[in-house]
């Protein structure tokens, strides 16, 4: 029996997590505290990079499976495109995006928002086009 891309994509996500998890022990276990203790405002530093890794997980293998229903018979392509493109998207916020806005808090805020707006309208224009499509279908 051949498991279905909802089982895959479960297994990714849990195996992804896993590792995330193991990296940040070992980050923090390789760079302590220079008092040798595990300090409190390592906190934030540590649960923010886990959050997002975390909420970052829970949306990849949804969006995944939309797009692997958008092209059932491209089904390789599909999934090859999507993670190429999140890729890029996660190396362009990381390494473009984010030095530039990070030395000021107001810019961050100003950025995520417009990262909100821009994500809005694209919504929009989805479900706009998705209307359009099925108003044209032949019945």
């Amino acid at each position: 029996m051949t498991p279905s891309s909802r089982e895959i994509s479960t297994r990714l996500v849990s195996e992804r997590r896993r590792t995330i998890s193991r990296i940040d022990v070992v980050l923090v276990m390789a760079f302590p505290d220079p008092s040798g203790q595990l300090d409190a405002t390592l906190v934030p530093v540590l649960a923010g990079p886990m959050l997002m890794s975390f909420t970052a997980s829970l949306f990849f293998a949804p969006i995944q499976l939309e797009i692997l229903d958008l092209f059932p018979h491209q089904r390789g392509a599909a999934a090859s495109l999507g993670t190429f493109f999140t890729l890029v998207m996660n190396a362009m916020l990381s390494g473009v995006i984010a030095p530039l806005i990070t030395p000021n808090l107001t810019v961050v805020a100003i950025a995520a928002l417009i990262g909100v707006v821009i994500g809005a309208l694209l919504w929009a224009w989805h479900l706009a086009d998705r209307r359009r499509l099925l108003a044209d279908a032949p019945v």
